[in-house]
């Protein structure tokens, strides 16, 4: 039988962050824990308020999951097929495939990428996001966090000054921006 747990962890913020439909201080994600005889593996699970993904429907359903049999899953096939049956928030079945596909690694002695028939992963750029703030803000925010360092930029805008708020960040930072409205 496979021990299955799920472990919240807050998430303490360096500062507000503010979006267009809330703002927080902290963010609480998940960690699943996948045991069976003696492999492991472990998935996060990110909820996102967007989709009705909340700490407690997050719980809940893991709940739903345990009941259902996920205990007693033998194969990825069977793993899929109940997740499928049980229709989870994304958010809580990616940690629940992420947390069985490490121990399966884990138990064969198999990289990720080969699992996954992928290329191993290369160098890769991070972007940074910007929450929304006040114009006169940004250019302190940037040189404060050292924004500099990042590759590319993602900035949140809202609709009253997105025009000036690019063309404000644009005037000192040389990288390229995603925008996100």
């Amino acid at each position: 039988m496979i021990e299955w747990k799920i472990e919240p962890i807050k998430l303490p913020l360096k500062y507000t962050w503010k979006i267009a439909r809330n703002s927080s201080t902290h963010k609480i994600n998940f960690i699943v824990h996948c045991q069976f005889k003696g492999w492991k593996g472990i998935g996060e699970v990110a909820p996102n308020i967007r989709y009705g993904e909340t700490t407690e429907i997050i719980t809940e359903e893991f709940q739903k999951f345990l009941k259902a049999g996920g205990n007693a899953v033998s194969d990825l096939h069977e793993l899929t097929d109940l997740l499928n049956q049980l229709k989870l928030k994304n958010a809580l079945r990616f940690g629940i495939e992420s947390a069985y596909i490490h121990m399966l690694c884990h138990a064969e002695k198999t990289p990720l990428h080969e699992f996954l028939g992928i290329p191993p992963a290369q160098n890769i750029a991070t972007s940074y996001t910007l929450p929304i703030m006040e114009i006169g803000e940004i250019k302190p925010f940037y040189e404060t966090n050292s924004l500099s360092r990042f590759q590319v930029i993602k900035v949140k805008i809202n609709h009253e000054n997105g025009v000036d708020l690019i063309n404000h960040l644009s005037s000192f930072c040389n990288a390229p921006l995603i925008i996100d409205g």
